[in-house]
């Protein structure tokens, strides 16, 4: 796939996203906790030579990725809130902690915006915790009682 085939196929990505800021409830945490878990897929992919393209390659749709994240993160944290099963609860609310520190500390250190950072860790903590938020956004739609 060339490098124009994979700008459009993003920005598709980001346009739908932009558009899960105005739709129901269940839809927007679908969409987003599958973006999640392509977020944390994709690279694995890529670095498994499965795939040849990565999000890395465009800083700046990989930077307006980090901002839905950052998004997805916050539903994933009000759905923590509401939940009901204590074991869903605390999980759900940690990872989504976990993906506002570990997107926003980083990104805003890189714009010198921040002048702490994360100390470096293999990336592959990133991937998975992309995977397992989306996974737990996903869980979060069957949770759901009623869809605003």
């Amino acid at each position: 796939m060339n490098s124009i085939g994979v700008v459009l196929i993003y920005s598709a990505i980001i346009l739908l996203l932009f558009l899960t800021m105005v739709i129901k409830k269940k839809l927007r945490y679908a969409i987003s906790g599958l973006f999640l878990i392509s977020l944390g897929v994709l690279p694995i992919l890529y670095n498994n030579e499965i795939i040849s393209f990565d999000i890395g390659e465009f800083s700046i749709i990989r930077f307006i990725a980090y901002f839905f994240v950052i998004f997805a993160a916050k539903d994933l944290f009000k759905e923590g809130f509401t939940e009901k099963n204590i074991k869903l609860k605390i999980p759900t609310m940690i990872f989504a902690i976990l993906l506002i520190i570990f997107t926003t500390i980083p990104t805003l250190n890189s714009m010198n915006i921040l002048a702490i950072n994360i100390p470096d860790y293999p990336v592959m903590i990133d991937y998975m915790i992309y995977i397992i938020s989306g996974l737990f956004l996903i869980v979060g739609i069957f949770a759901l009682i009623e869809d605003e």
